[in-house]
């Protein structure tokens, strides 16, 4: 998270947001300072096509030609390091309807991951990454994920919103109930 001496050098990007990742704006300003048609390629964490404050970053980049993302997903390709890294390649041109993307899903050597940039990647429509995370996956797990979206509710709508914070550690008391409770909780919930 941004310090309070930092927002004030880089509020004025489109990207920004109280909770921005520093390279969002790399991201901004390489492809802002590239002539027309000029290439971009950086080796970024993937967050931003998830994570709330990458809403702005992924609108910016609609405003661009995307051309390529290569998403590592689990895959952990730095040595001594936990990172989920991406690879987007973008033109500075006036944005297309498709890029081509790719997950590697199981790399574990240069022969695999060559061979999946040869023959992996699919066509996605940027139209349909307007709103919300962007899903950068497999034909069927995207049509997969649409049925599931279309014939249940989604946590959000179960919950009305409301959820405000995950698990939170020392927090005993919401984890330790009495026998009385737990079968209350068991016959109202039962199916």
């Amino acid at each position: 998270m941004l310090d309070v001496s930092e927002k004030k050098y880089l509020e004025k990007y489109s990207v920004f947001t109280g909770r921005s990742d520093l390279y969002v704006f790399f991201v901004e300003k390489a492809l802002n300072i590239l002539k027309k048609s000029g290439l971009f390629s950086f080796i970024m964490p993937n967050k931003w096509m998830q994570a709330e404050y990458g809403i702005p970053l992924r609108d910016f980049l609609l405003s661009k030609r995307i051309l390529k993302i290569i998403d590592f997903g689990d895959n952990q390709i730095f040595e001594g390091a936990t990172t989920y890294p991406c690879i987007c390649i973008a033109e500075n041109n006036v944005p297309d309807k498709t890029f081509q993307a790719l997950t590697i899903k199981n790399s574990s050597s240069i022969e695999d991951f060559k061979n999946n940039l040869n023959n992996d990647f699919q066509s996605f429509d940027t139209g349909k990454l307007r709103h919300g995370a962007w899903v950068i996956s497999s034909q069927s797990d995207s049509i997969l994920l649409e049925k599931l979206k279309t014939s249940h509710k989604t946590l959000e709508e179960i919950i009305n919103g409301e959820a405000y914070y995950g698990i939170k550690p020392g927090l005993t008391k919401a984890f330790i109930i009495d026998e009385e409770t737990r079968n209350y909780i068991i016959k109202k919930d039962s199916f």
